[in-house]
């Protein structure tokens, strides 16, 4: 079996920033953390292992 090493990189949620559209604070960590929770469950169904960071500082996600 072969290893790899998986890392992720979590941000707050600012693609429409991109295109002109404002969102507010709350709703980009909202869609974050819907996101890792997600990628989460992904990794328990397969058995994988990863690291995740953020730069998303005195943010606290329970993830039990």
């Amino acid at each position: 079996m072969k290893k790899i090493l998986i890392s992720v990189d979590v941000e707050e949620f600012d693609i429409p920033e991109e295109y002109g559209q404002r969102i507010p604070l709350e709703e980009k960590l909202r869609v974050s953390e819907a996101g890792v929770r997600k990628t989460l469950d992904l990794f328990v169904e397969c058995g994988v292992r990863g690291t995740f960071s953020s730069p998303l500082s005195g943010r606290n996600i329970s993830l039990n």
